[in-house]
């Protein structure tokens, strides 16, 4: 036990491809928007500047949001987009667990399902950035494959 959770366990992952569908967001969209809100308090300033990020990924968007589930409630998430048209070059965009939930593999699935779907489109590599608060994300994501680039801080680079 880690964090108050077994290491490892398995959520329920689904996703949503723009252009593609997948599951019906409609369902969870309110959900996403909280859990987002409170997730980037120094990012978005109301609900609703939330919320029109979260109807951008859905309807204007070229890139995918997975989603992790307990039951029926929304405990996790994480974007991809592609840098170029050609989806050669995909980026990991936010990504955000739960606190509650952390420590129990739940980002480490994000991060696997993203990289199928990357793979899906034929990327040659993805690049996923980091803000350097969270210490344990560059040791999972290095452990995923993953290279600083030293570009940038926070910068990490994987060939697929």
């Amino acid at each position: 036990m880690t964090g108050g959770g077994i290491e490892n366990e398995r959520y329920d992952i689904r996703t949503f491809i723009a252009g593609k569908g997948g599951i019906d967001m409609e369902q969870y969209k309110d959900q996403l928007v909280k859990l987002i809100f409170d997730g980037f308090p120094e990012y978005y300033h109301t609900e609703d500047d939330a919320k029109a990020d979260v109807e951008w990924e859905l309807r204007e968007s070229l890139g995918a949001i997975a989603i992790a589930l307990d039951r029926d409630k929304v405990v996790g998430y994480g974007t991809l987009h592609p840098l170029h048209e050609g989806y050669d070059e995909i980026l990991f965009g936010d990504a955000y667990v739960l606190p509650s939930y952390r420590r129990r593999g739940m980002y480490t699935q994000l991060v696997d399902v993203r990289l199928r779907i990357a793979r899906e489109w034929g990327a040659k590599s993805v690049e996923i950035m980091t803000d350097g608060t969270n210490v344990a994300i560059p040791s999972l994501i290095e452990r995923r494959g993953f290279k600083f680039t030293g570009i940038l801080p926070g910068n990490y680079r994987k060939e697929l």
